[in-house]
């Protein structure tokens, strides 16, 4: 007895229609994070409650009353430092910068990109890589 394949034909436009979407859902993935700008940043206001270092140098945030962590892209490749940020940052109330941009990796926006940090208190600004429209 002997085992037979199917011999499926799939219609050429239903392969080139599939390999399209894979190749759109790949760009849409890997499309860089903008550069910030004020056109393209939104406020937040919240208070630190503690900052610890991410995955490839990255700075992560803990917000009191924000679900999501907002984190410094390779932040500490930029000279910055998680202890100074810690003693400077932490229990503080802070205007944050968070650049609009959405990407199939993180969906629902649970690890925005900081481009603004500022101490509400003193208006001290920390991180600032917003540039001029």
């Amino acid at each position: 007895m002997s085992i037979s394949y199917l011999n499926i034909q799939i219609p050429k436009f239903i392969t080139v229609s599939c390999t399209l979407a894979i190749l759109l859902l790949l760009v849409v993935i890997f499309t860089p994070v903008p550069r910030a700008t004020d056109n393209n940043t939104f406020d937040v206001h919240d208070s630190i409650v503690n900052v610890i270092e991410g995955t490839s140098n990255d700075i992560l945030f803990n917000l009191k009353n924000t679900k999501a962590k907002p984190y410094i892209n390779r932040g500490l490749e930029r000279g910055l430092s998680i202890k100074e940020l810690q003693s400077k940052l932490n229990g503080q109330k802070v205007h944050l910068k968070i650049v609009d941009h959405w990407t199939p990796l993180d969906f629902n926006k649970n690890r925005p990109t900081l481009a603004y940090i500022e101490i509400a208190d003193t208006g001290e600004i920390i991180f600032d890589v917003i540039l001029p429209v």
